[in-house]
């Protein structure tokens, strides 16, 4: 198996976001003999809590904290990886899902908010259940199921797109100065 390049983008000692969760079905499947995972995350804060975490799982070699990236090279950094995986415990309609959708990721995400609107149920997982999430990145070991969950994900991703928010707000406004 070649290296699977799963990653996050958030704050990195906000419990919230639910990163022990990631952490923790990497450790099940690497029980499992499978080992060729590397988490990859991005975002500012004290990397002291994951590190403790991975390190104390055995699985700190695969877990890599690239710290805080400019917007711009944050869609570099989407293209470069093979799964988006949003693990936070809360969350609103999430901008990162979105653009991770943009850029073609496949996406797991905790099942809150509005993320079952943006992706497809059996890539949602509930609060720290990390056995699901295991089970959900065992799937996306298959190339042809990224290959289809990404080009699924890039066309949903399109109704966010600047332009046709920009003429939904517009329309909205004008039907409501009309009364």
């Amino acid at each position: 198996m070649s290296k699977l390049i799963i990653g996050t983008a958030a704050h990195v000692n906000l419990k919230f976001k639910g990163h022990e969760t990631v952490i923790r079905a990497i450790k099940e499947l690497k029980d499992e003999g499978i080992t060729g995972i590397e988490y990859q995350i991005i975002g500012g804060g004290d990397p002291g809590r994951i590190e403790d975490i991975s390190r104390r799982l055995g699985v700190e070699d695969q877990v890599k904290l690239l710290g805080l990236l400019p917007h711009d090279r944050t869609f570099e950094w989407y293209d470069g990886i093979d799964v988006y995986v949003h693990p936070s415990l809360s969350e609103g309609l999430c901008r990162s899902i979105v653009e991770a959708m943009s850029r073609a990721c496949p996406v797991a995400a905790c099942d809150v908010g509005g993320n079952y609107e943006l992706i497809e149920r059996e890539f949602l997982f509930p609060r720290g259940d990390y056995r699901k999430l295991a089970d959900i990145l065992r799937k996306m070991l298959e190339p042809d199921l990224r290959l289809r969950v990404a080009r699924r994900n890039f066309a949903e991703a399109q109704r966010f797109r600047k332009d046709r928010l920009d003429a939904k707000r517009d329309g909205f406004y004008r039907a409501f100065a009309r009364g």
